[in-house]
């Protein structure tokens, strides 16, 4: 299986088992999960993509890249408010009422 996949389904597994996954709020290469207790399969998974899910969880929406193409007008090319983190709009399908103002990127 591909690691992304197997990553997927493990955020899966743990949310389907009620375990809340996050950074140690000591030390941040480390995570804790509630319950403490977890069946081996879910402690086995959290050792294989411990770099992948403190990754994930310590990304903040500035880190977040543009998507690929716009699913509706197949361009690649985004913007969100200048020096905000928030999530990417097509511009295109929703150009910024101010050019100027925005932050722009192309998508991957």
């Amino acid at each position: 299986m591909k690691p992304r996949a197997d990553l997927a389904l493990l955020m899966l597994a743990l949310h389907l088992s009620g375990v809340r996954v996050r950074p140690s709020p000591t030390d941040p290469t480390r995570l804790k999960h509630r319950p403490e207790h977890l069946p081996p399969h879910l402690l086995d998974g959290l050792r294989r993509h411990k770099a992948d899910l403190l990754a994930l969880l310590t990304a903040g929406p500035a880190d977040v890249q543009p998507p690929g193409r716009c699913r509706w007008c197949g361009r690649a090319r985004w913007w969100r408010p200048a020096g905000e983190a928030g999530g990417w709009t097509c511009g295109a399908c929703h150009p910024p009422a101010r050019p100027e103002a925005a932050e722009w990127a192309r998508g991957r």
